[in-house]
């Protein structure tokens, strides 16, 4: 009985492998009615690298049968196709093509198929590889880092940026015209705000621009820029400077009135003293002219503890405020729609030994240099 059960078992089996042959040899005659195919290898490696309208593709290709490749996309609402001739190349030798140069691509994130194929009609399995293009929606979005402050020296300008507004921010470029008529691009790539960025050597008849830089991606072939801005520069300058000076009296002939207006600090010969009497003491600086005057600046050897600093508007001497309790050698008095063209030092005191020693009285007015 046992061997029957085993021929049996044996007979089923070889009918189902016979009948699953069978079942298989249904599916591959449809391929193998026109003979057998021939494939050639698609490409063995590939890396895309985003782009301004643009996409960069760098690729690998061991067979050397291959001729042409194939790449189709959708442009919008169309299907794109062109047709890459490989060059000549060493077997292990990449090479690089780029989409876009003739004709932008549409800013979107693309898939790409690719198909290679050897001139005479024989072809690989197509693949498709991802990549993106950008355009006017990501330039949309960029902002400018901000000047957080600057300075002019007696060289040129000094500027201090902000750090990075995000990840695809990168740096900055500054924009100005040089001495010989040149126009300089100079390019700061940095993650963090910049201490120092100095601007010499420049033409100060030409405004200095600067627009911030963006990398959409790591390895993306374009660089983005913002639109050129020309920051607004202003300065403080001292319109007091070598003006005309009196005063009540001078200690003697060597500290004089017109020692506060010679731009000489701690110089103990640039100075002006006050006689040694009792009684009220001033100095005043005539600025010969009506200026919005912002601040005032005090730079005495010994200070004052108190006196009146007052202005001329409009041919009448007003007080601009009364200081008291005074013990720091640097004044300054911050003041807004003031429009002056005298100033005046005023102190008095019962104590003959009570004398100023002042290096220097400015007054400061914001001037617009771009």
């Amino acid at each position: 009985m046992n061997k029957i059960l085993f021929f049996l078992s044996v007979i089923i089996s070889q009918v189902v492998v016979v009948s699953s042959c069978e079942n298989m040899n249904d599916l591959h005659e449809p391929y193998l009615e026109n003979g057998e195919i021939d494939y050639v290898s698609r490409l063995d490696s590939i890396s895309i690298f985003a782009g301004d309208g643009r996409i960069k593709f760098d690729c690998s290709l061991f067979d050397m049968r291959v001729k042409n490749l194939t790449i189709t996309w959708k442009q919008g609402l169309s299907d794109s196709s062109v047709v890459i001739p490989v060059p000549d190349h060493e077997l292990e030798e990449k090479f690089s093509f780029v989409l876009g140069e003739d004709s932008r691509l549409t800013e979107n994130n693309h898939t790409f198929t690719i198909v290679t194929d050897d001139g005479n009609g024989v072809k690989s399995i197509p693949f498709s590889v991802f990549g993106n293009v950008y355009g006017e929606k990501f330039q949309d979005l960029l902002i400018d880092r901000d000047i957080l402050d600057f300075n002019i020296t007696e060289t040129g300008i000094d500027f201090k940026f902000s750090g990075p507004n995000n990840a695809n921010d990168i740096g900055f470029e500054v924009l100005y015209y040089n001495t010989s008529g040149e126009l300089m691009t100079d390019a700061y790539y940095t993650a963090d705000a910049v201490d120092i960025v100095s601007v010499v050597d420049y033409d100060s008849e030409q405004p200095i621009s600067y627009r911030t830089l963006y990398l959409p991606e790591v390895n993306a072939i374009d660089t983005f820029r913002t639109e050129t801005l020309t920051p607004s520069i202003d300065q403080l300058v001292n319109v007091a400077l070598g003006k005309p000076t009196t005063s009540d009296s001078n200690l003697n002939d060597s500290y004089t009135a017109d020692k506060v207006v010679d731009g000489i600090k701690g110089d103990n010969a640039s100075r002006w003293i006050n006689a040694r009497v009792a009684g009220e003491h001033w100095i005043e600086i005539d600025l010969l002219e009506t200026y919005p005057i912002e601040r005032i600046k005090i730079y005495d050897d010994t200070p004052i503890g108190e006196f009146t600093l007052q202005a001329e508007v409009d041919g009448v001497w007003i007080d601009l405020q009364t200081v008291t309790g005074s013990s720091t050698k640097e004044f300054t008095g911050i003041y807004s729609d003031l429009n002056a063209n005298k100033v005046r030092y005023a102190f008095e005191t019962s104590d003959a030994s009570v004398i100023v020693r002042m290096f220097e009285f400015e007054v400061l007015v914001r001037e617009i240099v771009q």
